[in-house]
């Protein structure tokens, strides 16, 4: 006689077989090793989903870092005594000490006015096309003796300038 009650449910099809095959039936019912399985096929998912949290808080962090030495580095700029080559070395290393092997990038674009931010040069736009092409007039702003679709000047600007300044990190 078989011992089912350990071994499998009894609202089971294979108890069902057995009890009208009989006992001595060579079907058998066992649940031994049936958690292993399990384990092996929900480990991989278990894994890649630790992994990515794991990714996606270091991403996160890293952010946090530069978003708060970019700040540091931007309040530090504005003043006049402020060196803005130290103050990206600075973000650099501290962006280096969460993603080493990070390619840091830092540029600056001054403007006058807040109102001239992303604004162009006006020019007289006598072919409608949305550039300044060969042959159309233009008002040379910044001075540099080319129409510009951008006003601003790279570099930290002057005394009640706008700038934006702008951090971007690589890594894998």
């Amino acid at each position: 006689m078989i011992d089912l009650q350990h071994r499998c449910f009894f609202g089971s099809p294979i108890h069902r077989i057995k009890k009208k095959l009989g006992t001595a039936s060579v079907l058998k019912c066992s649940e031994s090793g049936a958690a292993l399985v399990e384990f092996a096929l929900t480990l991989p998912v278990w894994i890649i989903l630790a992994m990515g949290s794991l990714d996606l808080g270091q991403m996160a962090y890293a952010k946090s870092v530069l978003a708060g030495a970019t700040e540091d580095a931007a309040r530090s700029a504005s003043l006049e005594t402020g060196d803005t080559s130290e103050a990206d070395a600075t973000v650099e290393r501290l962006v280096q000490t969460i993603a080493p092997g990070a390619q840091v990038t830092a540029s600056r674009v001054s403007y006058y006015d807040f109102a001239d931010i992303g604004r162009s040069e006006a020019w007289n736009d006598e072919d409608g096309n949305g550039l300044c092409s060969d042959g159309e007039t233009y008002t040379d702003e910044n001075g540099n003796g080319d129409w510009d679709q951008d006003v601003g000047e790279s570099g930290n600007g002057g005394a009640n300038d706008v700038v934006i300044y702008t951090v971007t990190v690589e890594f894998e």
